[in-house]
This record gives structure tokens, sequence and C-alpha cells, in this order.
């Protein structure tokens, strides 16, 4: 093996030797082991040692705009602003001033150019590879990573290579002062050449990483981050190891012992490959076996849908050969795993973890069986969680890049097989060439497989191209670049691998979480928008550094790249390289490269009929997540999951939210980021709006109504409603009852015995008691259906509907008022307003039928909120007493992982050593039911209390409102009195008190009376003040009735004795103690 000294010396030996020639200075460097160790200038040396002239940047650019003049996207670039994201860039301009550069004379400096501008428009869909200058990969001696906002040393670049390693750290050895590099593992990175190392790798980041719009997820994806690759986890290095080299760095860390270092600046070192070494013999060598013979390959054209992010496939395979992969902490051992899937549950026992790197199977060839066994392991996968006793899923999509369009959906309804999806549609842009070829090249499209699988929005397959797809043709609002028809992806899922093993009973939406680092792209992205905008499930986003997407909050999405489909540049030669030129626009068409290179560009691009903005390219539009993790480690898995269940974030109801977005001109020609501000609105539905148009899947089959109950079909449509909707008479609903969804409580006429319109009368008559009472009791049946009744009701009085609430349910004077004040009540909360209380059977000699109480939540009488109160106390002490037995307690000083260097004291709890695994499994059980139980009882006092300040808030807000009508009207009144006789005054004062006994005015003024002084001065006169309510308006003194304890048909309370919870109630608590074993 050669010493070290002695392979410096020869290395300065050939670099005196070759000197004129830089390519074979690298060729005549004795490889160490695998590699070649240089330095970078000897590399950039030699890739700048081919001249390029002016005619030559003209030819390759004007092939480059040939093929992005079908890019969607080019207009939008040039002036994006909020609500999307921002962006101020004319690529053609930029294009044209690289040929116009005098600083530019060489080849790879031409393709660097090109590669940065590219890299400007942050879109991983876009890559431009050239792979003459593509063997040499530069690397720092440390990979870095995000834990808890900080920026640490998660590990000394080490090569499987020792002599490589030693050879690598000699050329560092001065930089680092004699101290062991190993030692700086953990420390945190400050400073990078004097600025703050956060804001240094995101300007790092945004220059040479234009993988998405969203500032966090280039930040993240800059460092060491956690992916599920090969079929085990690891880490891919970041920052560590690029393609380029940038400027040579200084590091500043901040030890565990509270002290600083900081290094020499440390110059990027370039490794090549030993077995590229021969090709650098000389510069004409090198040219010819790495450029000339280097053609444009496309491996995976866009028609098979496989083609994710290329570019990031070149930099995977070149950066684990040099040790760009690692592994990292450890997950809980797996239930299932395949190449780009894992499934394994979380120590809580309740919740499943879906790790997924792809969606596309991890093979070079895509068979059709190898997809098939693709969809297979996912199937059982999470049928294994199910089996497992995981009630919540999270789906892990960091890092995955995308895969097959076709994938998504399938997952999707795989994941909710009762869910009512929209497709999402697509559209392309339509230059002169490309109508040119739809309209006049059919054969040849059809052919090229590039509108294989195409429909209209109504299904039908598209089989005349030109005018079906361009003819009237589509804008994106604000813009006057033109676009096809928006038309679907049809995706046959009848035989889809899938259906052999489904779901027993799968996960609801509130169960199901998707986290993401923000690099979730392609399929990727369009799966979690079919389910985030069309089932309600909420997303996590994690990491970032200090450049937000959306000002004041740190979520951010947790997707990227969301277009459609991409096509290579060889897919866009072959189906428009032939087009017939005849204008300036149709000149523009793909031509073949002056200098080969490989690449691909975002080709349909997607929308979202769902989403908060429809008619806007979904790759634009800024969806920031549900929830924020703070605190985690980008290379540790495990950190992500312990914020989800620490957050508790299936114990809380969802919110859908929706952005609003201001935002600042961007400062510079290049992409940036502005200050955007959101808003959440809640929406109660999935559904989409209603249209004249019907788009829901039950309403046709084939293309045509169903036969037997076209009438009723139609009419659920035209309201944009369910299917199986009370409107439906029973013919109907038996009629059409294989396409409802059979789960919840929307087919409630099969619940029911009675006719359709009994049943709808005695639902009414039973959500008036329970407004009136807040309580009914009534057989199992009856309140599951009045419990999903009564949530719809609270939804329409949230939204001030009197209409549609006088529509609903009965005696409106009276539930009217009430439900307002419910409306107040619940003004936080998104659903789940009712409680069901198994309640025993009906008395001996009736029909025994199970019975059950209805009531609202948050109530003065709360069942939940009387058990809190009467048994919490008690359960906190049990749950002491099973810690005390279980755990010993011990103090012990640990630093504070908030303030690196500070002490803190905090409690350590080991298992007592006289204790069997027996006692330990069974204390176990009763601890975590406990700490459920003492959780629930905690969030109802909680809730509680909040309740009763918003009915308190509402109705001084409503007595305010009735005293300044009140006065507004005195004076009205007194300026027409001013007017009359003092006889027609006091007949003024007598009309007015009648209308008002008659309550054509109590709504507004309650109990006031008009008086007349002898001066002719009219005042209001108030009843004795014996109640307050009594000086307020009804809807007030109804509202107060609401908000004292009611006097239910449940259980009823006499007078003077505290409220009652209902019977059931006790049963339950009583039934909670069994199971605890107390």
């Amino acid at each position: 093996m050669l010493a070290i000294s002695s392979l410096l010396a020869l290395v300065g030996l050939s670099l005196s030797v070759v000197a004129q020639d830089p390519c074979a200075a690298i060729g005549s460097t004795p490889s160490s082991g695998k590699f070649v160790v240089t330095t970078p200038a000897q590399v950039l040396s030699c890739y700048n040692s081919f001249p390029v002239t002016t005619s030559d940047k003209t030819a390759q650019i004007n092939a480059v705009k040939g093929y992005f003049n079908q890019y969607p996207y080019k207009e939008i670039i040039k002036n994006a602003s909020a609500p999307s994201y921002p962006m101020q860039i004319d690529l053609f301009a930029g294009l044209d001033a690289i040929v116009a550069n005098p600083n530019i004379k060489t080849e790879f400096g031409m393709h660097t150019a090109i590669t940065d501008l590219f890299d400007s428009l942050e879109d991983a869909h876009i890559s431009y590879f050239n792979q003459c200058f593509q063997h040499a990969s530069f690397v720092q001696p440390f990979s870095l990573t995000l834990v808890n906002g900080a920026v640490r040393v998660s590990r000394v670049l080490e090569l499987t290579d020792a002599t490589a390693t030693s050879a690598l750290f000699k050329t560092w050895q001065s930089g680092f002062q004699g101290r062991d590099p190993k030692s700086l593992v953990g420390a945190v990175v400050q400073k990078l050449n004097g600025e703050n190392a956060i804001d240094f790798l995101q300007a790092y980041a945004d220059k040479y990483l234009g993988v998405s719009h969203a500032p966090e997820t280039r930040f993240n994806y800059a460092l060491d981050s956690y992916e599920w690759s090969g079929g085990m986890l690891q880490a891919r290095s970041g920052f560590g190891i690029t393609r380029r080299p940038s400027e040579p760095i200084a590091y500043e860390f901040l030890l565990a012992d509270g002290t600083t270092f900081q290094t020499s600046s440390l110059d990027w070192t370039a490794l090549i490959s030993a077995t590229s070494k021969s090709a650098f013999s000389s510069k004409s060598n090198y040219y010819q076996s790495k450029c000339v013979a280097a053609a444009a390959v496309n491996s995976a054209p866009a028609k098979n849908e496989v083609k994710v992010v290329k570019f990031r496939e070149q930099r995977t395979a070149s950066e684990k050969e040099v040790g760009g992969f690692f592994k990292v902490n450890a997950i809980p051992g797996t239930l299932f795993k395949d190449d780009s899937n894992a499934f394994f549950m979380l120590p809580d026992g309740e919740t499943g973890v879906w790790m997924m790197s792809s969606f596309a199977p991890n093979a070079d060839q895509l068979t059709q069986a190898v997809i098939d066994t693709w969809y297979k392991n996912m199937a059982l996968g999470l049928t294994t969680l199910e089996k497992k006793g995981a009630k919540n899923l999270v789906i892990d999509l960091t890092g995955n890049g995308g895969g097959l369009v076709t994938a998504g959906r399938q997952m999707a309804e795989y994941l909710f097989p009762t869910g009512d999806f929209t497709p999402l549609e697509y559209i392309f842009g339509v230059s002169n060439a490309v109508d040119d070829v739809l309209n006049n090249r059919q054969s040849l499209v059809q052919s090229s497989g590039q509108l294989e699988g195409l429909s209209d929005l109504n299904g039908n397959p598209i089989t005349k191209f030109g005018p079906q797809l361009t003819k009237p043709g589509t804008t994106i609002p604000g813009y006057s670049q033109k676009f096809t028809n928006k038309f679907n992806y049809i995706i046959s899922g009848g035989n889809s691998p899938l259906l052999s093993n489904p779901l027993k009973k799968g996960w609801s939406a509130a169960n199901v979480l998707v986290v993401s680092n923000g690099f979730c792209g392609s399929t990727c992205a369009q799966f979690v928008t079919i389910l985030r905008d069309q089932m309600g499930v909420r997303a996590a986003s994690y990491g970032g550094g200090n450049k937000k997407s959306v000002a004041g909050t740190k979520s951010f999405d947790p997707t990227s790249f969301a277009a459609g489909a991409i096509a290579s540049f060889s897919d866009l030669l072959a189906l428009y390289g032939k087009a017939t030129p005849g204008s300036t626009d149709s000149t523009l068409i793909p031509k073949a490269f002056k200098y080969p290179v490989d690449g691909q560009m975002p080709f349909w691009t997607s929308y979202s009929s769902r989403g908060a903005r429809p008619s806007f390219p979904t790759e634009w539009n800024i969806d920031a997540s549900d929830f924020y993790l703070e605190g985690v480690s980008l290379s540790d898995p495990m950190s992500v999951y312990n914020q989800i269940l620490a957050k508790g974030i299936f114990a809380s109801p969802p919110v859908k939210t929706t952005t609003t977005t201001t935002a600042a001109a961007p400062s510079s020609s290049t992409s940036t980021t502005s200050t955007l501000t959101k808003t959440k609105t809640t929406t109660t539905s999935a559904k989409p709006s209603p249209s004249n148009t019907c788009s829901h899947s039950v309403c046709s089959t084939g293309g045509k109504l169903v036969s037997a109950c076209s009438s009723c079909v139609a009419a659920v449509c035209a309201k944009d409603s369910y299917c199986c909707d009370t409107r439906w008479d029973s013919t109907c609903v038996s009629e059409v009852a294989q396409f409802c969804p059979t789960h919840g409580v929307r087919v409630w006429e099969k619940k029911l015995t009675q006719s359709v319109a009994h049943n709808r009368s005695q639902l009414m008559n039973q959500a008036t008691d329970l407004v009136t009472f807040g309580r009914i009791t009534t057989t199992v049946p009856k309140a599951k259906v009045l419990q999903h009744y009564a949530d719809k009701i609270i939804n329409i009085a949230k939204r001030d509907n009197v209409d549609k609430m006088k529509e609903i349910i009965y005696r409106p004077d009276q539930t009217v008022p009430k439900l307002k004040l419910l409306a107040a009540r619940f003004a936080d909360r998104k659903g789940g307003y009712t409680r069901l209380i198994l309640d025993g059977y009906n008395r001996v000699g009736s029909d025994r039928a199970p019975l059950a109480t209805v009531e609202y939540v948050d109530s003065p009488n709360d069942s939940v909120h009387f058990l809190a109160k009467t048994h919490l106390p008690k359960l906190r002490n049990d749950l002491k007493s099973v810690q005390d037995r279980k755990y010993s307690t011990e103090s012990i000083t640990l630093e504070d992982p908030t303030s690196p260097g500070k002490l803190i004291t905090v409690l350590k709890r080991t298992i007592r050593a006289d204790v069997n695994s027996k006692q330990i499994k069974q204390m176990a059980v009763k601890e975590r039911n406990l700490q459920k139980l003492i959780s629930k009882f905690e969030r109802s006092l909680e809730t509680h209390q909040l309740a009763r300040a918003r009915e308190n808030e509402f109705i001084n807000s409503l007595e305010k409102r009735s005293e300044a009508y009140a006065l507004e009207t005195l004076k009205n009144l007194q300026e027409k009195a001013d007017a009359l006789s003092h006889r027609e005054r006091v007949a003024m004062v007598a009309k007015f008190n009648e209308d008002a006994a008659a309550s054509k005015f109590s709504d507004s003024l309650g109990r006031r009376i008009l008086r007349m002084q002898i001066t002719g001065e009219l005042y209001w006169e108030t009843p004795v003040p014996a109640p307050t309510a009594a000086v307020v308006e009804p809807v007030v003194q109804k509202a107060r009735v609401v908000a004292q304890p009611a006097q239910e048909k449940a259980a009823e309370s006499k007078e003077g004795e505290k409220p009652a919870p209902a019977k059931g109630a006790l049963n339950m608590m009583t039934q909670w103690m069994k199971n605890l074993k107390l």
C-alpha cells in the first residue's frame, strides 16, 4: 500500500510533468484504492479545457428553447405572485444571456450556466444532465443535519477504503489544527464562513438545489435526511457531498463543554472513481470517451410513468459510491418491508407507520409482474398493521420523489374504498408545433403513446386528438399561454392486485396523518393532494430554516413539484421534432442538441377540482401542513414519530384549512420566496361546491344515468349531495344501494323500518327535543341516526342559515334561538357536537330494545364533565399509586437540550427490580388506561369551561345589540313624535305598545314599554327587574334557558339538586373502572 507521503510526492511530480494537459495530470495521479484523490481546481481545469464558440452556444440554446417551448409554466414564472409561490424569471431571456455572456467560453461553463438557470426554476421535474462533466464528486469532511432547530455534525466522512480516508484527512489536517475530527460529531455548527450556519445553508440550497418552490424543502434537502432505501433505513448525505464545489469553508463549532472551536478554511476535495482514471490520459481521450461517446439516453419514457426525478437518481448513484448513504438510528422492528416500503408499529401500540420512498418498484425492468408484486406487498403491509391493532396510520413520505401516476389514485382508493374521489384534471401546453402534430399527425401521436389513457371529463376516451383537446382550449387565470382542454387520466383499477387483499376496517380520515420533509413530489404530491382535498386527511411537516413560505407559521407545504407527468427530451424530439414550420412560434420545436444531454421537463400539469384554488395548477398552490413538528432530527425518524405522539394529533379533531396569501415583490430577477400570510377557514364537508353539472361518481355508469333511478339521482346531483340522501325514495335506495357507502350512518333508511316520510318526521321531532332539552333517550338505531342529524343541524346553525334551520327542525320560535347559542358554544369545535351513551334496555314487558342517550357535549350538565369532577382526583391518585408500584425514581443532572451547556435536574424513572414481568405488564395496562381516562376528563373540564365562556360572550353580545337597537329606535320615534300634536303622540305610543305586545318588535326590543313624559319626551320603561333575562330580547331569554341546567326527559333533576348525568354515564363509568381493574 502506498504511503501518504509517497502519494503526495507522486501527485506533485505528475502535476509538474503534465501541467500543459490538466486532464492528463489527473490521469497520472496514483489512485488510492477505489479513488483518485485530487483538488477541485485540477478537475475544473480539465473540465474547462474544451472551448465553445458563440455559434456553438447559439445552436445548443436554440435546441433548449425548442424543448422548453412546451414548458407549461413558461409564462407563470415570469410573474408569479401570491397566493402562488412568487417568481420573476424570463427563461428565454436567461438562455439568450448565456449566449451573449463573453465570460462563458467553455462547454463546461455553458452547461453549468444552463443548469444554474434551471435550478432557479425550483422544480425537481426539470433536469439538464450532461454526461461529459459528471465524473468527479466533491466532498467536505462533515455531514450536517438539523437537530431541534440547530445544525449539528452528524458524522465525519468515512470511505470504505482506508487509504482514501487517510489521504482525505491528510489534505484537511492543518485545518483541524491537530484535533481529531471525529470528536466533533454531535457538535453544534454555529457559523460557516462567519455567517449563521442556517442562513448559509439556506443560501447554498437556494443556489444549488432547485428541487422545490418551498425554501424549507430546499433547506431540508441540503442536509442529511433519513429515507427507506434498498430495503433498509438510511440517511442520504446532503451538504457533505455535491457535484460542484463552492467556496472553501471555515467551520465554527459550539462544543458540549460550552467552548467554541473554529477550523481554518477547508477546501473541497475531489474524488474520481479509479475505473474512470484511464479516460484522463489526455484531453482528447477524455473528450472522446466521456463526451462524444455519451449520447443522450432516456431509460424510461414519460408514457410509462416511471420517470421520477432523473437527476436525483443519478446523484444518488454517485453518492452511494463515495459513501453518501449511511445507517441511522433504528426504527422498531418492521412487520413487513420491501425495497421501497416499510411497515411497523410505534411504542404506543396504537399507531402504525407506513414508510414509503417511491410510488414505483425499485427494479431495472418494470414488468407487469413486478408492478403487481409491488402492489401486493403494500396491501400485505397495510393489512398486517391492521391485524396488529393499529388504530392510527402515519404515512411517512419523506424523500418520496413519486413514480407511477396510477399508483397514487389506486392507493388512495385502497385506503378509502368508499371515498367519493374526483380524479385530478390535467392540461398541457399548446404551441403551433403541438397543434400541428395533434391535428395532422394522429398516427404519430398514437404510436408514441403520449396520450394513451386520456379521457374527457365525462369519462369518454379521447380518440380524435386534435379538435377534442385543443378547441377552444384553456388558459390559466392571469396568463395568456394556451393549453389543451382539461382531461382525466383513465385508471384501470378493476383488476388491481390490491383488491385481492382488502382492508377489513381500515382507517377514517381523522386517524390518518401524512408526514413529509417537503420532498414529496410528482405522484407523491398528487396522492397527498387527493387525500387532503377530498378526504380531509391531515398532514405534518418538519425541518426548514429561517426562510418561510408562509409568514407567521413554521408549517409549509408537505408536497413539491406536483405536475401531472413529465416528458424526456427524447420523447419530445420523437413526438414534435417533425412538426411542420408555419410561423415564428412553430420554429421553436425540439431539435437534436449540439452537445448531447439527457433531461426532462414537466409536460402535463395537474389541477385539484376540490382544492382551495381549483382553477390554478397544483404545482403553484401553497397548502401549508396542518401541523408542524418541533424539535426533530432530520436524520432520525423516531424523533419525528415521537413528536407526532407527543402532540396528540390523533386525539384532536380534524380541521381543514385553506390558505390566503399576500406577498411582497421579489428582490431580484431570480426566484425569491416572499412573505406570505396564512389564515384558516373551516370546511364542513369534503364535497365539492354545487354546480350546474353533476360530477358525482354515482350519477353515471358508463356515461349513463342509473336507469331505474334517473329522477332521484338527478335530484341528488343537482343539489350536490351524497348518493344515499333522504330525498331518495325507498325504491331508489334499493336500486342503487350497490353504489352507496355502507359505513357510518349515511344509508340511514336501512336502519329504520318505517316509511321515509315517517322516519323524517320522527327525526325532526327528536332533534327538536334534543335542542330544547339538551339530551334525549331513544333506541340505539334511532340514536345513531339522530346523532348524525344533530351534528348537521349545528353546522347549519354555525353558518347562521335561519331559513335552513326552520326547514329541518320543528318549533323554530324556540329552537332557532337555542341553536344560535349552541353555535356560539361550538364556535371552535369542527365536529363531534354530540355524544352517544348506551343506556341499558327498554322496560320489562316491552321489546327490550337497547337504549342510548344522545346529548350535546359541553352542556352545563355534560355527563363526562360530571364524571370528571367526581372521579378525577381518585383517578390521579390511582395513577400515582400504580406508577409508585412500577417505578423507582431518582434525581439526575442532564444538559438542557434546548440550551447547550446548561445543566438541569430531572427525575429518572426505572422499573423496580422487585416487580416481575407479569406484574409489569399488568401495571402497564392499568397505567395506559388510566392516562387515557385522565386525559379525557381533563379535556372535558377544559372544553366545558370554554363553552360557558362562549355562551356568556354570546349572551352579552345580544344584550349589547339589543340596547343599541332600543336607543336607535327611541331616537327615531322621538323625531317622529316631535312633529305630532300631544294627542297624536299619545295615540302613537299606544299603537306602538300594542304592536310590541303582538311580538312585532319583541325579537329586537325585548319587553321594553314605550312611555311619554308630560314634556313630550319618550323613554323606555322596563318591567321590575326580577330576572336579568327579562330585560333582554326573547332570543337572550331562550338562550339563557339552554345555558341553565336543562330538564331532560332522560334524567330530570329536582329543584335545588346538582345537574345529573345520563343514567348510562354512570354505567359507563362503572365499566371503565372495571376495565381498569380498580
